[in-house]
């Protein structure tokens, strides 16, 4: 891995435009907002531009579907 990725500067590899995510969606908005749209593994959860935490496609997976729509 070392190897395959020397020559690789983070700067051609990072996301430039970070999608976050509002702290009052629901687990059903995001999921139809976020991760099928952007295609990321996880969004930062942010209120007023403060940084709250981290939000995965398995904490969205972890949750039933049927309570999507309740969950923030």
């Amino acid at each position: 891995m070392k190897k395959a990725l020397a020559d690789v500067s983070i700067r051609d590899i990072m996301t430039r435009e970070v999608h976050t995510v509002d702290q009052d969606l629901s687990l059903k908005e995001i999921a139809e907002t976020h991760f099928s749209r952007y295609k990321h593994g996880g969004f930062p959860v942010v209120k007023d531009s403060q940084l709250l935490g981290l939000i995965t496609l398995q904490d969205v997976r972890k949750t039933p579907r049927e309570k999507w729509q309740e969950t923030k």
